[in-house]
């Protein structure tokens, strides 16, 4: 961009209110009105213009007002969260779900990687989890979120990974 932002520059603002703040000012700037806006969080630099392309072909083709990248939990399964006590006993935090992990349902989470809307929804909402958000499955290596020392591990770890397997 040939402009830096004015206003929600700072780490305190939530993200989609930066954008949103960048959006008008881009709007201002070029002087016309974009259709849709993408957000690509820098603590996600794992996710590969494949992953781009393919979440903005879901949004374009299913007419989203916001697409929001996720992944698929994998062996940190969430049904099996608890809360540990002092005394060493654990509290689950949900219930009938000590089960084998080929019967429970599968769970995603959202990541930052990737972020779409149609620039008014964004206006009205103030936010990419705007009404009618849907979600839109990327591998769980693309969508490495970095912030702290140990993702910054994982994500070396993950993109010597992903670099080798590229080169076979």
């Amino acid at each position: 961009m040939p402009f830096l932002r004015v206003s929600c520059a700072d780490d305190m603002t939530p993200v989609s209110e930066a954008t949103l703040a960048a959006l008008l000012q881009a709007e201002e700037y070029y002087g016309e009105k974009f259709q849709n806006v993408c957000q690509l969080m820098a603590n996600c630099p794992l996710r590969t213009p494949r992953n781009i392309l393919d979440i903005w072909e879901f949004h374009i083709r299913n007419a989203n007002e916001f697409s929001l990248s996720c992944f698929k939990f994998g062996f940190m399964n969430p049904w099996w969260a608890l809360t540990l006590q002092s005394d060493g006993t654990g509290k689950r935090l949900f219930e009938n779900t000590f089960i084998r992990s080929q019967d429970l349902p599968e769970l995603h989470c959202p990541t930052g990687a990737i972020w779409l809307a149609n620039a008014e929804s964004l206006k009205r909402d103030r936010s990419f989890y705007g009404k009618n958000h849907k979600f839109f499955d990327i591998p769980w290596q693309n969508a490495v979120d970095i912030d702290n020392e140990e993702d910054i591990i994982l994500a070396d770890i993950v993109a010597d990974y992903l670099q080798k397997s590229t080169q076979r």
